[in-house]
């Protein structure tokens, strides 16, 4: 675990356009954010500890997302669901579509994903 100066000299390089905001995110959440492996993660949550991962019908994917989308956007949507264990940005997938890039959120238990997908799709949400 990196802490210290170099833990915030590692989260700068990281943290996007909007890394004022994401600074204040992870400082008021105390969740962690890296990247590493062509992925953005920012998860699980500081007092998981040793617990296993939350399993099937706590996650979602959520495609298309607007490649100048990152955290401090999603998870204030993201919670309104469930708490938080772990969002994750596909930085690698542009393969697929030039402008946007997959993301996933898991939750912390049990999530209603129908509910979740129709209101996403209202377009309300953003």
């Amino acid at each position: 675990m990196t802490t210290g100066m170099a833990a915030t000299e590692e989260l700068l390089t990281i943290l996007g356009p909007e890394s004022e905001q994401i600074q204040q995110l992870v400082r008021r959440t105390g969740y962690p954010l890296k990247q590493e492996n062509g992925q953005r993660r920012y998860g699980p949550p500081p007092d998981w500890g040793d617990a296993a991962a939350p399993g099937r019908g706590c996650e979602v994917f959520v495609g298309k997302l607007p490649r100048d989308c990152f955290e401090n956007e999603l998870v204030p949507v993201f919670q309104r669901f469930g708490r938080i264990y772990e969002v994750w940005i596909s930085l690698l997938d542009s393969f697929v579509d030039e402008r946007s890039w997959p993301t996933f959120a898991g939750f912390a238990g049990y999530i209603r994903p129908r509910e979740m997908l129709m209101e996403l799709q209202s377009g309300a949400t953003f």
